[in-house]
């Protein structure tokens, strides 16, 4: 929205003002000493737009009637968004009546009439009422401070308006939601009291439920203790049955005794020694039977000595993979006898078929030998030509390749064929011994191979084999690592497994500790009895105690019962209160909505605005302030260098806080036009540099224009200016005139200043 004309008559000071051809894009200056009319411009700008004015309040508005005069009247030409020229008719008389009519472009009748109606198109027209009008555009005479943060002016810039109605009409609804509410437990309240009279605790029951729950785990657990102690007994019976049986057995260790069978009675000893102590512990008692040390020592000499036997097995095992590698049929390097025997009878095959294909070779050339033999003494002439005749004869006849030439070569042939079946003859009986070495090989591996698996035979039943037998055994295998370890273990621990008069010692003992723990046995099964008595008594009392507590549940729930009686009511009343709690916490929900949604907004706005600030200070200060925060109630916070930190304005001087709430201000302008969209907006600043100094003065004039591209037409009232070369209009007031008039009218024309 631009001014083009301000025309009035009887307006405060003015008898008659008219400021002609306001141009659209300018700084305008207004100066002139105190109460020479400065303010009384603006003030008529103000009740030309808005039937109101900044210093008056609405029930004393015809204070602004010149003295002396009964009426006052306002004209005002703008050029709104939408591109047209409006035209703006105020009048106001001492009797308080008010009219207003607005025109459009040069038209003759208005189209709008009335101060409501007239104020709703002016809204509409510049996007601003007089609240908004006042916080952003309009600074007031030595008044710079920063907008309140919940003003009309921030929540319709924002766009919050409609949703602080919501909010508000919410708060109410929850208001007297919350007094229906206060009513409905006042009624309950009552119930209740007459329930507390019952003096009723919800504790009580859950009490006695944990009481009871307590005494029936403590009687499970007598039980389980019960089938402990009892499994207990039968493992002690159990236990002095074997120990007779260890007793009977007790000759049957003797030199000849095997390993295997010394371990199993030292297990079985062991074994004993645990019920006997698992015993003890389920029956909670001490006894001599229980921990024993002499039978405790005693059974780990004899499971030492047992063991001791260790290193000798470690070189039997690897006495005896040695043996299996000998016994092993593989494929690889290892010459075992398995692989030995198989190469033998390979070699004695192949001897054995190389024989019989010679005698087979030799049975055949015999054969021919003998044949060609026959033919040449037969077919020899002359000696024998009627037989010679018949042979030739029969040759041709049955073999149809003959020829008599060959006859020839029948004395050669036959003794060639003689001379090789004597070779074949000869060469099977050469193979002959060959194959008897063969067999005799043989017969050396495979005693080699059975010596060798009764060894390893034997070094398996080690823990079967009666000792003396193993000692024999393994001093024969004439491995003197396995001869050294044995002669070690028999030295010390294995003395008793060779030495009479050493077993006979362990043997008495032995007799000594199984006769004590026979005797202990009996001992062990009474305490054992005696505990399970003494819990199964102690079970007999907590079924009691269970009893006592059932007839308490029982009371309790017959005072219970009268309380349901008095609770029915107060759950009447609970369905009511929950519906109205619910509609408060839908309320309260929608109110936190919106309230959230507006402290969203209101904090996008004041980034906006810092960042608007922050775009005008650098302008003003000259570049020493740029960086600047805002927070939600709009207070300013500027980065100092010197601090290298953000500072409050009560740390700058002045004149730099007035430059500041200077540059919030003009930010607010430029974030109130771009809320209504206005292409071109006029500004009055009344009094802003009041603290300036000349420097800082330059500097603002300066920079004014170029603050926002929307903001053209900005006013600027002040005593008096330095240089009125930064302005293009200037309107000089004085006290003594009470008319002025600029620019040219139908009436006069005066000249600008």
């Amino acid at each position: 929205m631009i001014l083009n004309t301000l025309r009035a008559s009887n307006v405060l000071k003015y008898a008659r003002l008219e400021l002609n051809e306001i141009p659209a894009k300018a700084q305008i200056a207004v100066s002139g000493p105190n109460e020479s009319g400065k303010t009384a411009v603006v003030e008529t700008i103000c009740f030309a737009l808005f039937g109101r004015t900044f210093s008056q309040a609405p029930e004393v508005l015809q204070k602004i009637i010149r003295w002396g005069e009964t009426s006052c009247r306002a004209e005002l030409g703008f050029s709104a968004n939408d591109g047209r020229r409006y035209r703006l008719v105020r009048s106001l008389d001492r009797e308080g009546v008010h009219a207003a009519e607005l025109y459009r472009d040069e038209e003759a009748e208005p189209f709008a009439s009335g101060p409501n109606t007239v104020h709703d198109h002016i809204v509409k027209l510049c996007g601003f009422d007089y609240p908004q009008y006042l916080d952003a555009l309009y600074l007031a005479q030595m008044e710079i401070s920063a907008p309140h943060s919940q003003s009309d002016t921030i929540k319709e810039i924002a766009g919050t308006t409609e949703l602080e109605a919501v909010a508000d009409e919410l708060r109410e609804e929850i208001a007297q939601e919350q007094a229906r509410i206060a009513e409905l437990e006042a009624e309950a309240g009552d119930f209740r009291r007459q329930i507390g009279a019952l003096n009723i605790h919800d504790s009580t029951i859950p009490g006695i439920e944990a009481e009871k729950a307590r005494i029936q785990k403590e009687i499970d657990g007598h039980r389980q203790d019960i089938e402990t102690l009892e499994h207990a007994v039968q493992s002690v019976q159990d236990t002095a049955a074997r120990l007779q049986e260890m007793l009977s057995r007790l000759p049957e260790l003797h030199l000849e005794t095997s390993l295997g069978q010394w371990r199993d009675y030292a297990s079985q000893l062991a074994a004993a020694g645990q019920t006997i102590r698992e015993a003890c512990a389920a029956a909670q008692m001490e006894h001599g039977l229980c921990d024993d040390p002499g039978a405790t020592e005693y059974l780990t000499d004899l499971k030492g000595r047992v063991e001791a036997f260790a290193p000798v097995r470690e070189r039997v095992a690897l006495y005896r993979d040695k043996l299996a590698t000998m016994l092993a049929d593989t494929r690889g390097g290892i010459n075992s006898y398995p692989r030995q025997l198989s190469a033998l009878r390979a070699r004695l095959t192949r001897t054995r078929t190389l024989h019989g294909l010679m005698g087979l070779a030799f049975v055949v050339f015999a054969l021919v030998a003998m044949a060609a033999w026959a033919g040449w003494w037969v077919a020899r002439p002359p000696a024998n030509s009627d037989y010679a005749g018949w042979a030739a004869s029969w040759l041709a006849q049955h073999l149809r390749w003959w020829d008599a030439a060959y006859l020839q070569w029948l004395l050669p042939g036959a003794t060639a064929l003689t001379a090789l079946a004597a070779v074949f003859l000869i060469w099977p009986l050469a193979l002959r011994p060959r194959m008897a070495r063969i067999l005799g090989e043989i017969e050396r591996v495979n005693g080699l191979l059975h010596e060798t698996q009764e060894r390893v035979a034997l070094l398996e039943r080690l823990d079967e084999t009666p000792y003396p037998e193993v000692s024999q055994a393994l001093h024969g295998l004439g491995d003197e690592e396995i001869s050294t370890a044995l002669k070690a273990f028999e030295e010390d621990p294995g003395v008793l497994f060779v030495d009479a008069e050493t077993l006979g010692d362990y043997r008495s003992r032995l007799n000594e500790l199984l006769q004590g723990s026979a005797r202990g046995v009996g001992d062990l099964r009474e305490a054992l009895a005696t505990r399970i008595g003494a819990l199964r008594q102690s079970i007999h009392d907590k079924e009691q105690r269970l009893e006592e507590l059932d007839r308490e549940i029982a009371a309790e729930q017959e005072r219970r019962q009268k309380a349901e009686e008095l609770g029915a009511y107060v759950e009447a009343i609970r369905p009511k209160l929950e519906t109205v709690q619910q509609g408060i916490r839908v309320r309260e929900m929608g109110l936190k909505l919106v309230t959230d949604t507006c402290r969203t907004v209101y904090a996008r706005f004041n980034t906006v605005l810092s960042r608007y600030t922050g775009d005008v200070m650098p302008k003003l200060t000259e570049g020493r302030y740029r960086q600047m925060q805002i927070d939600d109630r709009l207070r300013l916070r500027v980065f100092s260098a010197e601090k290298n930190d953000f500072a409050d304005l009560d740390e700058f001087s002045s004149g730099t806080q007035r430059q500041m709430m200077l540059a919030l201000r003009l930010a607010m302008a430029k974030a109130l036009v771009e809320a209504t969209e206005q292409e071109r907006q006029f500004i009055i600043l009344d009094e802003p540099f009041a603290f300036f100094d000349r420097e800082r003065i330059r500097n603002t004039l300066k920079a004014l224009p170029s603050v926002d591209k929307h903001i053209t037409q900005i006013w600027i009232i002040s005593q008096e200016f330095e240089s009125y070369e930064p302005f293009t209009l200037h309107v000089a007031c004085t006290r003594e005139a009470d008319e002025l008039i600029l620019g040219q009218t139908k009436e006069r024309v005066k000249t600008v200043p």
